[in-house]
């Protein structure tokens, strides 16, 4: 008869399960904060990853190479801001709901005072995800891993 040993769970990994536990689809999960500039004006709309405004958001514009800020304010209820540049370069935008969320973008501005945006490349949440359980997984099997090596050693 083969005897095996109950397998426990490292007590480091509690906290990564305790998070898996937890991980559901709750109306209070925090949000990513995009940007998106709209043309033809400098307008900049802030929006959460479910397309939800970030209304009445602190945000700043700061000017190339300024470290002090061109513009403060809020956003609208519908989360925009607008400016007008009075310079070429490469503009900051930023906003922040004072909840733990913010997004930052910087547009280039050409001499005629167009913008004009690069596209930023970013992780759907799907894909943070499966980075997630990937990386819970691999932690399980280095556990699991090491807790063979020691059974051998004994």
């Amino acid at each position: 008869m083969i005897s095996m040993k109950p397998f426990r769970i490292p007590p480091i990994l509690l906290p990564a399960i305790a998070a898996l536990f937890f991980a559901g689809n709750h109306a209070a999960d925090a949000h990513a904060v995009f940007a998106h500039v709209e043309s033809p004006s400098t307008a900049v709309r802030f929006t959460y990853d479910d397309g939800t405004p970030v209304a009445d958001a602190e945000a700043e514009v700061f000017a190339p190479d300024q470290s002090t800020a061109f513009w403060t304010g809020t956003t609208d209820p519908n989360g925009r801001i607008a400016f007008v540049p009075d310079r070429p370069g490469a503009w900051t935008v930023s906003a922040d709901d004072g909840m733990g969320h913010a997004a930052t973008i910087r547009i280039r501005v050409d001499e005629t005072g167009v913008a004009i945006v690069t596209p930023e490349r970013r992780l759907s949440r799907l894909s943070g995800l499966l980075a997630g359980v990937g990386v819970i997984f691999g932690l399980f099997g280095l556990a699991a891993y090491r807790a063979s090596r020691q059974a051998r050693h004994s």
